[in-house]
């Protein structure tokens, strides 16, 4: 009865650290289950990791790190800092002036109450990309393929909605979590494992599932380089880029933009290539968006007054459309 019971748990671990299996080598079968359910309960706590609502002091910690990796990899803030001295005044221009729009879209939004910050890339690349705690870029690129002020507010918004639903941090607890299970699953732990496992086991015990990442640079330039390398492989599910295209239409009619232009401008983005390597083909998004935005025509005779077709809205010149002038 007590070896059944033995490998039942043994078993029902699903994975053994190699204390656990040093344990067993040397016949110390008692020794081995007790390890195995110390890890069993270990990985109990690494699962209250997979949550994606994280403390905002995390939130920012991380949202900063990945910004500045995407900065780094997009060739850098085109023109320098917004209130750098070094940055041309054409520069300072076309932050300030995507800052305006960005921003004007994010008040409407389901958290409204992030630090925003939007900027430029200095890429070709035809792309745009966000980080968590409101962090959006957008490449001279894709810029440069812009006709209008309602499309440039259609691809913030997009990256808005995929910030507001927290689809990066899905991303991040996913991360986090899996390297949880590797630190406190590693028997002998040395050097920055062994902090990490402190860590992790403090966020979880202690700290209810948050982590200090302010007093980890190595814990979360690993965090980091994990989350941009899924994102930048894998991207986002194909759910949430459809969700993250409904919202940011919602958004643009809130702000005042005619919402057809941003499904007009799908039309004409790369498949399959540079940074929508990840993306839906965008005739299937255009499509869902056209039976999303015929969804929200009235019903013959119920609200007479209203645009059907949103017409009424303005289709805004863009103020700057090349990083060059």
């Amino acid at each position: 009865m007590k070896r059944t019971w033995i490998w039942a748990t043994l078993v029902g671990a699903a994975t053994l650290s190699c204390a656990a299996v040093q344990k067993l080598a040397t016949g110390d079968v008692d020794g081995a289950v007790a390890e195995t359910q110390r890890l069993k309960q270990e990985a109990a706590e690494c699962a209250k990791l997979r949550s994606p609502l994280v403390p905002i002091q995390e939130e920012y910690t991380l949202g900063g790190a990945v910004a500045a990796r995407w900065v780094k990899e997009g060739g850098g803030i085109h023109g320098g800092q917004l209130r750098s001295a070094a940055s041309s005044p054409e520069a300072r221009e076309l932050t300030l002036y995507l800052n305006r729009v960005g921003r004007h879209l994010a008040a409407r939004s389901s958290r409204p109450t992030l630090e925003w910050t939007f900027g430029v890339l200095d890429s070709p690349a035809v792309n745009a990309v966000s980080a968590p705690a409101g962090y959006v870029f957008i490449t001279c690129g894709l810029l440069e393929r812009l006709e209008n002020e309602a499309q440039l507010a259609g691809v913030l918004a997009h990256e808005i909605a995929h910030v507001t639903g927290r689809h990066a941090l899905t991303t991040y607890a996913t991360v986090k979590s899996n390297q949880c299970y590797s630190a406190l699953g590693g028997g002998e732990l040395k050097g920055a494992v062994r902090n990490s496992a402190e860590l992790f086991r403090q966020a979880t015990r202690e700290l209810g599932g948050e982590l200090r990442l302010d007093d980890a640079p190595q814990l979360l330039a690993r965090l980091m380089d994990d989350v941009v390398e899924d994102l930048t492989t894998r991207g986002f599910a194909h759910s949430d880029e459809f969700a993250a295209d409904e919202e940011a239409l919602r958004l643009v009619i809130a702000a005042g933009y005619r919402p057809h232009e941003y499904v007009a401008l799908l039309g004409r983005l790369p498949d399959g290539d540079q940074g929508y390597r990840n993306h839906p083909r965008n005739a299937e998004r255009q499509t869902r968006l056209n039976r999303w935005l015929a969804e929200q025509r009235p019903r013959p005779g119920e609200f007479p007054e209203v645009d059907p077709d949103f017409g009424h809205l303005p289709v805004v010149p863009l103020l700057k459309r090349r990083c060059g002038g």
